[in-house]
């Protein structure tokens, strides 16, 4: 009922550590689809991990690497009796909240990206679609 992600911090001893467990299906995963994230500039911006479950959904993951604030940077905290932050209804609504974890020095973050439901029966496997079949805005 979770994914778990390992990493291989040292290639000479070969050994992997667990990182994170990215949890919410009700039920046994039946697949895992793993790919890089792009950005509009074409840069690696983290990974998507995609899991199939016979809970019926797809649950979609992005990790990616922690921007790090200096103070002058950090957002302000609302004063009491504020108006309802939209940007957090996500949060709300489908627990998304940012879990941290390290890749060497490097600090990442997991967030639900999203939750595909309504299949008729168990999800039996998920993947991405090749870079190389992706139709651009040039193609006809």
């Amino acid at each position: 009922r979770a994914v778990r992600i390992f990493c291989c911090n040292d290639l000479t001893s070969g050994k992997f550590e667990p990182l994170i467990k990215l949890t919410g299906h009700k039920d046994w995963i039946r697949d895992v689809a793993v790919c890089a994230a792009s950005a509009a500039s074409n840069s690696t911006t983290g990974i998507l991990v995609a899991s199939a479950s016979q809970d019926q959904t797809i649950r979609i993951w992005r990790l990616s690497p922690l921007e790090t604030k200096t103070n002058s940077q950090s957002e302000p905290s609302a004063p009491a009796g504020a108006p309802f932050d939209v940007s957090r209804l996500d949060e709300i609504l489908l627990g998304r909240s940012a879990e941290q974890f390290s890749i060497g020095s490097q600090p990442w973050k997991s967030e639900l990206e999203t939750i595909l439901s309504h299949h008729e029966d168990w999800v039996y496997s998920v993947d991405f679609l090749p870079d190389a079949l992706r139709s651009t805005p040039e193609d006809p």
